[in-house]
């Protein structure tokens, strides 16, 4: 393991990647999750975050890296991350994050659709949050491959817990056409005041007239 590896992209210097808060599970693995600041004036995408696992000396013991949890970084926009370690390492004191990659995400506004997310209402109900939220297709076209993503934070905008949800592959948001869907996060630590969300989806081509 090299912590000092240096990343093979420039923008990873303009993206700021929010301190882990890690949580170990009852299986004895560890959770470390955050948030990435997109500080560039331009989206991003295929960002991928690392986490390091530091003793209380400053030693690194353990790495490992994953996907932000969002396709498009826009500008000036955050997204989740959750790297999982296996066990927990001995001597383990705390965590840091750091951009292994990130690219500019190219002609991005003809790829990605444009919807729009409102709140809907949000409960507290066995152990889960539960929200629900209305997402609207504001471009010219249909929308695909639609992810909704729900980030729950405590007061200090730590994230306490996120969950990611992909809807069925044949099914198309039509332009204007509004849709809700509710959305249960299981917080993996205390004190959750607040919630953040977003939807993503492509654009569906048309086909060229005859």
């Amino acid at each position: 393991m090299d912590a000092a590896t240096p990343t093979a992209s420039p923008y990873a210097f303009y993206l700021r990647a929010g301190a882990p808060t890690c949580y170990e599970t009852p299986l004895g693995s560890l959770i470390c999750l955050g948030q990435v600041y997109n500080t560039l004036e331009a989206p991003l995408e295929n960002v991928i975050v690392n986490v390091t696992l530091i003793s209380r000396e400053g030693i690194p013991l353990d790495d490992a890296s994953a996907l932000l949890a969002r396709a498009i970084l826009p500008a000036g926009a955050r997204g989740p991350y959750r790297v999982i370690f296996d066990s927990v390492p001995a001597g383990y004191e705390s965590a840091i994050a750091a951009i292994d990659a990130a690219e500019v995400a190219i002609d991005a506004e003809h790829r990605y659709a444009d919807l729009e997310l409102r709140e809907v209402a949000v409960v507290f109900n066995e152990q889960q949050f539960k929200v629900t939220v209305s997402v609207a297709n504001r471009s010219r076209q249909p929308a695909d491959e639609l992810v909704l993503t729900v980030t729950l934070l405590d007061r200090s905008g730590r994230v306490t817990g996120f969950r990611q949800v992909t809807l069925e592959d044949n099914y198309a948001l039509a332009p204007n056409q509004p849709m809700s869907l509710t959305i249960g996060v299981i917080p993996q630590g205390p004190n959750t005041v607040s919630f953040d969300a977003f939807a993503e989806g492509l654009l569906v081509s048309t086909p060229a007239p005859n």
